[in-house]
C-alpha cells in the first residue's frame, strides 16, 4: 500500500491505538514523554491533521510465497490522525495510524487490523542542552509491508517477507537522546534505544521474541559552515527468549555536508566486532560498517535515501548481517498531480557461514500518481512489485499488484 493514502481519522484510530499501547513497554513510552517534554502539558497552539483513505487493490501473490497460490482482491480502510506542537525550544509530533484490510477471492487470507503510534519531540532546555525522545509502537504481519513507517523507516527492521503465513507482530521501540555544545563549533550527543519485537501465532516459523539494547557517543566538530565531521562509538546487546545472544561493539567516523538549503548527504564509516554466545562458546566476527544518506526537501520534491551495511537484530534468534538501499521521493508534476517512488532493498546474511533460514534477498517498489480533485479530495493510482528469494530455494516468490484509492485531507486545524 502507498503512504499516501494511510492518512486518515476515524473511530477506527482509537481502536487501533489501544491495541498496539497494550502493556508495559507503552506505558514507558509515555512516562519517557512526559519527562523529557513537558512542554505537551501547558496552554500552546496545537494543530490536528486528521485524514482517512479507502481503497481496493489486487495482488497476484500477496504472501508472498513460492507454493500454489491464487490472487487476492483487497478494501482497505486507513484512518489517520497527526497532533503536532512547536515553539522555538521544543515540538511534539503525534501520530497514529490504522489500516483494516479486507480480503476476497482467497480463503488463505483473514481480515486484518494493523496499526502504528509514533512519537517525536524535542526540548531546547538551556542554550547547550537539548533533550530529544523518539518512539514508534508498530502492530502488522510479516508477510506485507502496509503500516510502515515515514520516509526510509526503521533500518532494525529487516524482517519484513521474511515468511508466509499469517504471524503478528508488535514491533516497539523507544530511543531517548541528550547533546550538550561543547563549544561554539563542537558538540556531543548521546543516545539510547530499546527495541522490543514480539511475535503472535508463529507456528512453525521459528520466529522468537527479542530484544536489543543500543547505545551511540556522537562527538561531532564543525568544519566549515556546510560540513561536520563525526566520531561515533556504539554498542549493541540482542537478547532472544531462545538463541543466539550477541554484543557488538563499532567504531565509525563520517561527514555531514550541506550542499544547498535544500539538500543534504553524509557518510559514516568504520569496523565492528560481534561476539555470539553458543553452546561451543564465543565466536567473534569482525566487519565493516557503512551507512550513507542523503535528504531533499524543496517546495516540489522530497526525498530521502538510505544505503547501509550493518548488523541487526532478526526475529530468527540471531542477529544478522543486513545490507540495505532504501528510497522514498515525492514529485509535484503539476498543481494537481504528483508523483511518489518508494523502493527497499533487502540482503541478509548469517553472520558465520551459510545459512538457509536466514540468507535471502528482499526488495519492493511502490510507485503511484495522486491527483486533486478538490481542495480536501485526491484520488491515487500505484502499483506495487515485491520480490523474495532465499539462497537455498531453487524458486523465486514474485508479487504484483494495483491499487486504487481516495484520499481525505482536510485543512489543517489548530486548538488553542
Amino acid at each position: 500500500m502507498q503512504d499516501d493514502w494511510k492518512t486518515a481519522d476515524s473511530p477506527r484510530v482509537l481502536k487501533a491505538c489501544a491495541h498496539v499501547l497494550a502493556g508495559e513497554r507503552r506505558r514507558l513510552i509515555g512516562g519517557l514523554f512526559l519527562l523529557c517534554c513537558p512542554v505537551a502539558l501547558q496552554a500552546a497552539e496545537w494543530s490536528f491533521e486528521p485524514a482517512v483513505t479507502a481503497a481496493l487493490g489486487y495482488e497476484t501473490n500477496a504472501a508472498l510465497t513460492v507454493d500454489p497460490h491464487d490472487a487476492v482482491s483487497e478494501a482497505i480502510l486507513a484512518p489517520r490522525i497527526d497532533v503536532r506542537r512547536a515553539t522555538e525550544t521544543s515540538s511534539v509530533d503525534i501520530g497514529a495510524l490504522a489500516v483494516a484490510t479486507y480480503y476476497s477471492g482467497n480463503d488463505y487470507f483473514e481480515d486484518t487490523l494493523e496499526g502504528l503510534v509514533t512519537l517525536s519531540s524535542f526540548v531546547q532546555s538551556t542554550e547547550r542542552t537539548r533533550l530529544g525522545l523518539d518512539a514508534r509502537s508498530r502492530l502488522d504481519y510479516l508477510y506485507r509491508t502496509t503500516a510502515t513507517n515515514p520516509g526510509t523507516g526503521d533500518i532494525e527492521d529487516v524482517d519484513i517477507g521474511l515468511v508466509t503465513t499469517r504471524v503478528s507482530r508488535s514491533f516497539s521501540n523507544v530511543r531517548p537522546s541528550l547533546s550538550y555544545a561543547l563549544s561554539e563549533r563542537s558538540s556531543a550527543t548521546l543516545r539510547y534505544q530499546l527495541t522490543d519485537a514480539e511475535f503472535g501465532d508463529v507456528g512453525q516459523s521459528g520466529l522468537v521474541d527479542y530484544q536489543q539494547h543500543f547505545v551511540s557517543g556522537v562527538y561531532s566538530y564543525k568544519l566549515t559552515d556546510a560540513s561536520n565531521l563525526e566520531v561515533v562509538v556504539q554498542g549493541r546487546q540482542y537478547r532472544p527468549d531462545r538463541g543466539t545472544d550477541s554484543d557488538t561493539e563499532q567504531l565509525l567516523a563520517g561527514i555531514l555536508h550541506r550542499f544547498s538549503p535544500t539538500v543534504r548527504a553524509g557518510f559514516r564509516a568504520g569496523i565492528g566486532n560481534t561476539t555470539q554466545t553458543t553452546p561451543d562458546g564465543n565466536v567473534d566476527t569482525s566487519s565493516y560498517v557503512f551507512e550513507a544518506r542523503a535528504v531533499q526537501e524543496a517546495e516540489l520534491s522530497r526525498l530521502q535515501a538510505l544505503l547501509s551495511h550493518d548488523v541487526q537484530p532478526s526475529g530468527l534468534g540471531e542477529s544478522v548481517s543486513a545490507n540495505q538501499l532504501r528510497l522514498d521521493w515525492n514529485r509535484k508534476l503539476s498543481p494537481i498531480t504528483s508523483f511518489r517512488l518508494r523502493a527497499r532493498v533487502l540482503r541478509a546474511e548469517a553472520l558465520e557461514g551459510p545459512d538457509p533460514t536466514v540468507d535471502r534477498r528482499y526488495a519492493e517498489v511502490d510507485t503511484g500518481l495522486n491527483w486533486a480533485l478538490a481542495p480536501e479530495w485526491s484520488l491515487g493510482l500505484g502499483y506495487q512489485y515485491r520480490y523474495r528469494k532465499f539462497d537455498a530455494d531453487l524458486d523465486t516468490a514474485q508479487s504484483h499488484g494495483v491499487f486504487a484509492g481516495l484520499s481525505w485531507l482536510p485543512q489543517q486545524r489548530k486548538r488553542r
